[in-house]
């Protein structure tokens, strides 16, 4: 008797439009984002003049969002 793996990928399809969330908690997470966003210049004012600002911003709103959903 021999085990062999099959590959399968080929078979799965995948829903593109599978929604997690309803329209409301939609405009809620938006809405929150820009939130962050907002707090985020408004505490580091200065931080948009530094070169990797856009890493800086992303990181940091990214771990805000994670934290706020407790991933």
């Amino acid at each position: 008797m021999t085990n062999t793996l099959y590959d399968i990928t080929d078979l799965i399809i995948v829903d593109e439009n599978v929604s997690f969330f309803n329209e409301e908690e939609h405009i809620e997470l938006y809405q929150l984002c820009l939130h962050l966003m907002d707090e985020f210049i408004n505490e580091n004012p200065t931080i948009i003049t530094e070169p990797e600002f856009e890493d800086f911003f992303d990181e940091d709103i990214n771990e805000l969002v994670h934290l706020h959903f407790d991933f």
